[in-house]
């Protein structure tokens, strides 16, 4: 299924993280071991990482178990767990079992019998034994089958957050518990309840904290996306402006541009199209958003109904779609609904806790680019509109789609340096964090790019008497761009208030150091493309 989690030949990227896991291994062979905790957002691809990585482990002393962690009774977790090390463990010595647990148990005893005279005891008091001592025995397994055969083995816990619904005094404690015990057995989990997982990992009173090693997995960077979207678009010919636009609004979500590039690949086909149009763009998009058919439709109608709490469903509905039309601070937001900030500040809250919202200082954005699509369009049309005839809202949408596409060509076409003169010209008194640090962005009198005594100056932004001036640098900043900008800016006829160095491709380290002696502030791609997206702006793609 286009969307699902792939690994071998249809798994793209992801190398350096790869590579991690597997120097980790390595060094776990030979005796040092450390966990792992990949954290990200959902449908970033953590679970094709998880299954590829296993794929890839040749080794056959190195026992990687791989389990998807459910909301559900210890019982249940515990039966599946057996099973999966069972089947894991006679898989890897060559044996082709059934997922038969009775046919899993058998073939075990003769292969490992005393870890399978532990897991017949289990299986035989499994729904009489204290919960916390059948999770805590449960999770002895792994060490027991170690200690009795000498397999590495490496627990695979996908979706680990979801330990903490088992009906448990403190699964997280027993959990550590075993980290503690448990030095000959590798932990590798994952999680993308974000707020949740580092809550878990992160907190200093967690009883995890500073246990496990965290890789943040996010979505693809715009080249990794293209090449992506390339390959899943081959034998068309999608133009390279529809290309960016799809990575745009996806932000680069591969679950996002799987099933978009499948769908526009299928329209194409159907009709015998090798050059593709703007309008198969825009149906594709809407069979996949508007139709409650497509399957990114299904996705979103579910992470919402799945999410929010019945009880106030009204006005979560009603704050999301609040920062959806622009709405930034929670001041914002509760004049949008007629309340007070008090009011609400419970509601915004859960949404930052269960990753629907981020907030950014004062700043709410969403986590999600096209949950943010769906409800400033979808949702408003299709639950709030007086238009009755669902293919008129149909239409509308696709005029909604056609008018985002017009918007991001006309930005395209202005160039990096106009964009971002254009993007300084916004900026009303916000106060974010840019490139590590807190800032107000001033509302500026004027914004231009300008030559001051022979030098030309990419920015100038003024506001009474104080000025920021930038310097915008599209290829990667060598320590000589760094000594000729300070050299610029200490020939001003006035001292600018901020002096900043932008960085679309990145800066050398040695230019990094001598833009910090020359109080210099850098900021990079992402810093630009917050702002951007703090301002209802298209992202720069690089």
């Amino acid at each position: 299924m286009y969307g699902d989690p792939v690994y071998g030949e249809d798994f793209f990227d992801r190398d350096e993280i790869l590579a991690l896991l597997k120097r980790r291994m390595d060094s776990f062979r030979n005796g040092e071991k450390r966990n792992l905790a990949l954290i990200g957002l959902r449908k970033t691809g953590k679970t094709s990482i998880l299954l590829e990585y296993k794929r890839r482990i040749m080794d056959p002393d190195v026992l990687p178990v791989f389990v998807y962690i459910k909301p559900e009774d210890v019982a249940t977790f515990a039966h599946r767990f057996m099973g999966a090390i069972m089947y894991e463990f006679l898989t890897r010595r060559g044996l082709t079992p059934d997922e038969d647990f009775e046919q899993l148990l058998s073939l075990s005893i003769d292969h490992a019998p005393r870890t399978a005279a532990a897991i017949l005891r289990l299986r035989q008091t499994i729904e009489t034994m204290p919960k916390e001592s059948l999770f805590a025995s449960v999770l002895d397994l792994p060490l027991k089958l170690r200690q009795e055969t000498g397999v590495y083995p490496i627990v695979i816990f996908d979706e680990f957050q979801n330990f903490a619904t088992y009906r448990l005094d403190s699964p997280l404690h027993i959990l550590r518990e075993r980290l503690f015990a448990h030095s000959e057995v590798m932990d590798l989990i994952a999680g993308s309840a974000v707020s949740i997982m580092e809550g878990m990992l992160a907190s200093y009173g967690s009883p995890l904290y500073g246990h496990f090693e965290v890789i943040n997995v996010s979505s693809f960077d715009y080249q990794n996306s293209k090449l992506f979207l390339n390959g899943k678009l081959k034998g068309t010919n999608v133009p390279e402006i529809h290309q960016d636009f799809l990575v745009s609004i996806t932000e680069g979500h591969p679950y996002y541009l799987d099933l978009l590039a499948f769908r526009i690949k299928d329209i194409a086909l159907r009709e015998n199209l090798r050059n593709v149009p703007q309008s198969v763009i825009i149906e594709a998009l809407a069979q996949e958003i508007f139709s409650t058919n497509g399957t990114i439709y299904l996705h979103l109608r579910d992470l919402i109904d799945r999410s929010l709490d019945s009880r106030g469903y009204a006005t979560y509905i009603a704050i999301l779609q609040a920062v959806a039309q622009g709405a930034k601070t929670l001041t914002d937001v509760a004049n949008t609904l007629s309340k007070t900030a008090p009011e609400i500040s419970r509601q915004v809250l859960r949404l930052i806790e269960i990753d629907f919202l981020d907030k950014v200082e004062a700043v709410y954005l969403f986590k999600d680019p096209l949950l943010q699509l769906w409800l400033k369009y979808v949702h408003a049309l299709r639950e709030e509109s007086f238009v009755p005839e669902l293919s008129l809202k149909l239409q509308q949408f696709k005029s909604q789609l056609e008018g985002m596409m017009a918007s991001f060509k006309f930005q395209m076409g202005l160039g990096n340096e106009a964009r971002i003169r254009e993007l300084f010209s916004l900026f009303n008194g916000e106060t974010v964090s840019v490139s590590g640090r807190r800032l107000t962005l001033s509302k500026f009198d004027e914004v231009s790019s300008r030559i001051i005594d022979g030098h030309e100056f990419d920015l100038v932004a003024r506001k009474n008497s104080q000025h920021w001036v930038a310097e915008i640098k599209s290829g990667n900043v060598s320590s000589d761009d760094v000594n000729h900008y300070a050299r610029k800016l200490d020939s001003l006829p006035f001292k600018p208030s901020e002096r900043i160095l932008i960085c679309l491709s990145g800066i050398e380290n040695q230019a990094l150091v001598i833009a910090q002696r020359e109080n210099i502030w850098v900021w990079d791609l992402s810093d630009i493309n917050l702002l951007m997206k703090l301002y209802g702006r298209f992202r720069i793609v690089h």
